[in-house]
C-alpha cells in the first residue's frame, strides 16, 4: 500500500524527460494497437497490460533514480 499512497508524490518529483518517455510509451502503444485491429474490449485488454508493463518500469526509473536513498 506504501507504493500506492507514495504514487502522486513521485510522479510529481519526476523528471520532465521521464514523464514525457512514459507518455510517448504509452501514446505509441495505443497507435500500435489500434493499428492492428483490436477493438473496444480486445483493445483495452491490450492497453492494460502495457500499462502495467510500463507501470513496472516507471518504478524501477522512479528506484533508481530518486527513491533509493
Amino acid at each position: 500500500m506504501e507504493l500506492i499512497r507514495r504514487a502522486p508524490q513521485w510522479w510529481a518529483e519526476a523528471h520532465p524527460t521521464a514523464k514525457r518517455a512514459i507518455g510517448w510509451s504509452l501514446y505509441l502503444a495505443w497507435k500500435v494497437i489500434s493499428r492492428y485491429g483490436a477493438n473496444g474490449l480486445h483493445r483495452l485488454t491490450a492497453f492494460s497490460c502495457v500499462v502495467l508493463g510500463t507501470a513496472m518500469v516507471a518504478y524501477g526509473w522512479y528506484l533508481q533514480f530518486w527513491g533509493w536513498s
